[in-house]
């Protein structure tokens, strides 16, 4: 389900940079004979739009050479600046990317913001890349998927959380606390509660592993507090109470679990 997510969280990138993007019509024009400076940029840029509607990534980096080319001849042209940065963070490129971005910022281009907007849509994308790569097991290619998207898009929670994830099955456990206290942070700037109970109940595990008990009970309560349905979380909290012998309250919270996960399939008939 997530590597699907990405497909589609791509597919809509590639047709808002599409959009978004000063497209070339015609077949690939060449640069008129001897020509240099702006007439030879615009040219080199029509070449890259053309080649960039290539699905394969060959015809995706002589779309990139072409603006590059463009860039040479006129250090000045934006939209082979905000054209290129596309191409390389729907590449996975995202260092090349953001100095693209950066340099389009030095000249106070108006399509900075449009960009840094394109960045979060292709960020998302990662993510959901990464969520695939960490439902497989494949912890090293999701750590990179994450890695990336922090780079388009720094404050994205999302990566943080699946940071957090891979250093928790790497048992790296103060590495994974400090990503989901990274994302909860970032998520005070608003973000589904659904999405900030998870981080919450994430970080209360990591508490567990580190014996950290009564750290864990106030994570597993802030996550209720914001997903009070959710059985898992007073599963998780039950052990937390176990380990500090409240026999009660671990007890109610079991009840309470069970409770709710009776009551789930009646919700889903409606």
């Amino acid at each position: 389900m997530a590597s699907d997510d990405g497909i589609r969280i791509m597919q809509r990138f590639l047709v808002l940079s599409l959009f978004l993007s000063v497209v070339g019509c015609g077949s690939q024009p060449a640069p008129p004979e001897g020509a240099q400076g702006k007439s030879a940029a615009e040219a080199w840029l029509k070449r890259g739009n053309e080649s960039r509607n290539a699905k394969s990534s060959m015809g995706k980096e002589r779309a990139v050479e072409a603006y590059s080319e463009a860039i040479r001849q006129d250090p000045t042209l934006e939209e082979a600046y905000y054209n290129r940065a596309l191409l390389y963070a729907e590449l996975g490129k995202a260092k090349e990317a953001v100095a693209d971005l950066k340099h389009l910022q030095e000249q106070r281009s108006k399509q900075v913001l449009m960009l840094r907007g394109m960045f979060v849509v292709s960020a998302g994308a990662q993510c959901s890349m990464g969520n695939a790569a960490l439902e497989k097991g494949d912890f090293d290619a999701a750590l990179e998927k994450y890695d990336t998207a922090l780079l388009l898009c720094p404050e994205s929670a999302e990566a943080h959380v699946g940071r957090g994830l891979v250093f928790q099955k790497k048992d790296r456990i103060d590495d994974a606390i400090a990503e989901f206290d990274e994302a909860i942070k970032l998520s005070s700037f608003g973000v589904l509660e659904a999405s900030l109970a998870l981080t919450y109940h994430h970080r209360g595990e990591a508490y567990l592993v580190k014996s950290q008990f009564e750290k864990a009970v106030a994570d597993f309560t802030k996550a209720i507090e914001l997903e009070p349905k959710e059985p898992s979380a007073y599963t998780s909290r039950a052990k937390a109470y176990d380990s500090l012998k409240d026999k009660a309250k671990a007890e109610k919270d079991r009840q309470t679990a069970a409770g709710l996960k009776k009551e789930k399939p009646g919700e889903a008939k409606k």
